[in-house]
C-alpha cells in the first residue's frame, strides 16, 4: 500500500483512521506492524494517536 506523503503531516485517532481509510481496526493494525503506516504514540494519559 502506497502512502501520500504529500499531505501535511496530522495526528489521526483510530476511530478516524477507520473512518478515513474505511479499514477495519485488524487491517489497520496489520499495515502499523508492516511499517505501512506509523506506530500509534500517547498524546495524553491514555490517549493514543
Amino acid at each position: 500500500m502506497e502512502i501520500n506523503q504529500s499531505r501535511s503531516k496530522r495526528v489521526l485517532r483510530l476511530c478516524d483512521v477507520m473512518e478515513t481509510t474505511i479499514l477495519c481496526r485488524s487491517s489497520i493494525y496489520n499495515l502499523i506492524k508492516a511499517g505501512d503506516l506509523p506506530s500509534n504514540y500517547a498524546i495524553l494519559g491514555k490517549r493514543k494517536a
